[in-house]
């Protein structure tokens, strides 16, 4: 909610929307695995994509110091 607070009121509209996914991941053993495999790779993939966003951002702000990018 913070972060949503700065991007403005779309992003807040967005992170407000309900997970339809639901909270079962199956009964059997494999389903639950190969379920929280996708959502580790998920997790990955978005904090690859956050980290990314960081950097363009760290080297908006050092404008003047082009070493830090």
């Amino acid at each position: 909610d913070i972060l949503s607070g700065k991007m403005g009121p779309d992003a807040q509209v967005i992170s407000m929307l309900p997970y339809h996914g639901g909270t079962d991941l199956g009964q059997d053993r494999i389903t639950k695995l190969t379920k929280f495999n996708f959502l580790l790779s998920c997790l990955r993939r978005d904090s690859h994509k956050i980290d990314s966003f960081l950097k363009v951002l760290r080297c908006r702000a050092a404008k003047m110091q082009p070493e830090l990018c």
